[in-house]
């Protein structure tokens, strides 16, 4: 799967007052290091919780080292991105 964001892109996040949906990019702050911010796809939820994965699972983090996610990790969800001008 190729990344959905690419380096030089520009994103909008917006808040995001409920839990997220399956399929949505959310930014995060991972949990441990509560001032990173991580751009991740949610891969499941549960009532209280959900757990993400990243656009290149062999060399991103996601769920699978970080555990299920809460609330209190969740900073806000992908509203827009453009993508970088091509140069040259």
């Amino acid at each position: 799967m190729l990344p959905t964001l690419r380096p030089g892109d520009v994103v909008l996040i917006g808040a995001l007052r409920r839990l997220p949906r399956v399929g949505e990019i959310v930014l995060i702050a991972p949990p441990g290091s509560p001032d990173r911010r991580w751009i991740k796809r949610v891969r499941s939820r549960g009532n209280k919780s959900f757990s993400v994965a990243s656009d290149n699972p062999l060399e991103g983090t996601d769920s699978r080292q970080l555990g299920s996610l809460t609330r209190d990790h969740l900073l806000g969800r992908l509203l827009l991105r453009l993508p970088r001008w091509p140069s040259g």
